[in-house]
């Protein structure tokens, strides 16, 4: 029997930010890193894909070690920081080369939805498009996408010719499409969205409160 094909895809976790909104005192170094229900926010993240997909990756630069409490492969971008999150997607083109298609997903967003992968796979299907980003509250959330990895000599050219490095920008040279993701509800009745990303302190205090919440 055939597996679905979004339980045969790679997924390549983006974590080559440099954090920069983070940076105080008491909060030093990769946010993903930071620990959020005593776990680091990149384990929620981890969790989250791991019924998703066949094999999730992680890009980010610098020491590889700091990873090995996950027991992934670590690539580092293949064609540097200064092209902001189109690089690390261009790394995750050239890692599942052999596949027809890699989702990339965030690393300081923990509470995207469970049906990401499929969803997004669903709309590849139906629109024939070769980049499919997730969307909600009427916003696309560049780094949560299924890109077609035969875009990646495309893409290299476009980064080294100079070009934007805007994700979208470059995306609407291309045929894509986006899938509408509806909000996740608390207990209480309150929405949120589902991509909500941790930038901030402030973020990361109301990650524990949606985590409380979402636990009850």
């Amino acid at each position: 029997m055939n597996r679905p094909l979004e339980k045969t895809l790679t997924c390549v976790v983006l974590a080559g930010g440099r954090s920069q909104r983070m940076q105080t005192d008491s909060l030093l170094g990769d946010k993903f890193l930071l620990s959020l229900d005593q776990q680091p926010i990149l384990s929620h993240v981890i969790s989250r894909l791991a019924p998703q997909t066949a094999r999730i990756v992680l890009n980010a630069g610098g020491a590889p070690q700091r990873f090995s409490q996950f027991a992934l492969p670590v690539i580092e971008d293949c064609f540097g920081i200064q092209a902001g999150p189109l690089s690390g997607i261009l790394t995750a083109m050239r890692y599942a080369a052999a596949d027809q298609f890699v989702v990339t997903a965030a690393a300081d967003t923990p509470f995207f939805p469970t049906d990401l992968v499929a969803q997004l796979t669903k709309q590849q299907m139906a629109t024939q498009a070769d980049v499919v980003f997730a969307s909600s509250f009427g916003q696309v959330h560049p780094t949560f996408g299924l890109w077609c990895t035969s875009l990646a000599d495309d893409l290299q050219n476009w980064l080294e010719s100079g070009e934007h490095a805007s994700v979208k920008r470059y995306a609407q040279r291309k045929i894509s499409a986006a899938f509408d993701f509806a909000a996740q509800i608390l207990p209480s009745g309150v929405e949120f969205d589902p991509f909500f990303n941790i930038n901030t302190p402030d973020d990361l205090d109301k990650a524990r409160y949606l985590l409380k919440e979402l636990a009850r």
